[in-house]
């Protein structure tokens, strides 16, 4: 499995959830959150996780109280190891990508911080056994078995986190190599070799499913879910509609949309902003505010890839996931960052990143490179940037979009 990381949850002593799950994209606890925050240190939070403090990890919904207190669960951890637990694993473990992702794992080694850990009152036990990826965790129930049509006795390996797997089914092994993963949410993102500190601005810190490599990622929380929200408001039966009816106009008419309906990520981390069409007028068409959408979730990838200048030169950029399909938004994406983006010849490379370590984990391959190799994606076209005169005219206007759109929500707090 390749898994959304920062989604978390308790199990009880059956390894059963006495309480929904909290999603990575809930924002309600900023404010107890940020207090959390401030009260242990931005500074200090950050060189300890590699983090950027935000709402979206596990450790912002524990401190905000959205999950039932340590005295009745045994376990606070992500979907991964309930599902695997589900499946037949005897107790909760989750690797380092994942565990990166619950706000409470030390960037220069892969164990829980004690010191956040006891700030929340959390017993260390009550958090999975962090286990590298591809790892033979267990073997299919015969219950289990008998609800998925599978063979009991198949092994279970753990998988990682998605963004890192979609970097490693991408292609990119070596720090320099960046991969542009377009899904739910959007991240541009690549491995290093030694543990960044600190982090480069803006971005965010953590360990890769490849051992002994860690990964740098930017991103925007809602970037597939953003484009699904925009066609559903405006009336199109689906998300594919939204640039089928955005091609039919010339330009935006001077709209714009900011599409953080789940907070801001990269550079900034914001939980209280929120989403917005600008400059609309009663000549606006439907057209236009589709074509907003679109150039919206791209200039919100621009801020992201300003970011990556201390990490590596931007160049050629391998685009991944389900929005790689998506002509029309991925040529604003190019033309938005100027940059020339590389088509893998399967855009579900993140589901590549997990059958590679499933291979090294049933023993077909030692090394996880190795097994990328075998199983991944390859280039299959280069998208050139086009030459954009509006292109920095635009990014300046998004950004007095963003600034007013942010300065709505603080008013409004």
């Amino acid at each position: 499995i390749s898994s959304q990381r920062a989604t978390v949850l308790a199990l009880d002593p059956a390894h059963e959830p006495p309480a929904p799950a909290c999603s990575w994209m809930g924002a309600r606890c900023t404010p107890s959150a940020m207090s959390f925050y401030g009260a242990h240190g931005l500074d200090r939070y950050r060189s300890i996780t590699g983090l950027l403090p935000s709402p979206l990890y596990a450790i912002a919904k524990l401190a905000a109280g959205e999950l039932p207190p340590p005295s009745q669960v045994t376990t606070y951890t992500d979907l991964q190891a309930y599902l695997l637990c589900e499946l037949g694993a005897t107790r909760p473990v989750i690797d380092p990508s994942n565990a990166s992702a619950m706000g409470l794992l030390e960037l220069e080694r892969p164990r829980w911080s004690e010191a956040l850990c006891g700030a929340l009152d959390i017993p260390l036990h009550a958090l999975p056994t962090v286990t590298p990826a591809g790892t033979a965790v267990g073997k299919l129930s015969p219950r289990a078995a008998r609800a998925t049509g599978l063979e009991a006795g198949t092994p279970l390996i753990l998988g990682g986190g998605d963004q890192q797997c979609a970097v490693l089914g991408s292609g990119c092994f070596e720090p320099g190599d960046l991969a542009l993963s377009l899904g739910t949410a959007a991240a541009l993102a690549g491995p290093v070799v030694r543990a960044p500190s600190p982090p480069p601005l803006g971005l965010l810190a953590g360990h890769h499913v490849v051992p002994d490599q860690w990964f740098v990622e930017g991103f925007v929380p809602t970037f597939g879910a953003a484009a699904a929200w925009a066609a559903e408001a405006l009336g199109l039966q689906r998300v594919e509609s939204l640039a089928q009816k955005a091609a039919e106009a010339r330009d935006s008419g001077g709209v714009y949309f900011v599409p953080s309906l789940a907070g801001s990520g990269s550079p900034d981390f914001d939980g209280t902003i929120r989403a917005s069409w600008l400059g609309i007028s009663v000549a606006t068409t439907q057209a236009q505010l589709a074509l907003a959408a679109l150039e919206g979730l791209a200039c919100e990838l621009a801020r992201v890839a300003h970011c990556f200048a201390e990490v590596a030169p931007l160049g050629q950029l391998r685009v991944v996931g389900g929005g790689s399909r998506a002509d029309l938004q991925v040529q604003l994406i190019a033309n938005i960052l100027a940059v020339d983006l590389a088509l893998c010849d399967c855009s579900e490379a993140a589901l590549l990143g997990a059958a590679a370590l499933a291979w090294v984990g049933a023993g077909r391959h030692k090394r996880v490179i190795a097994a990328a190799i075998a199983v991944g994606a390859h280039q299959a076209a280069c998208l050139e940037a086009a030459e954009d005169p509006e292109r920095d005219a635009r990014q300046r206007r998004y950004g007095a979009a963003l600034a007013a759109v942010r300065a709505f929500a603080r008013g409004s707090a």
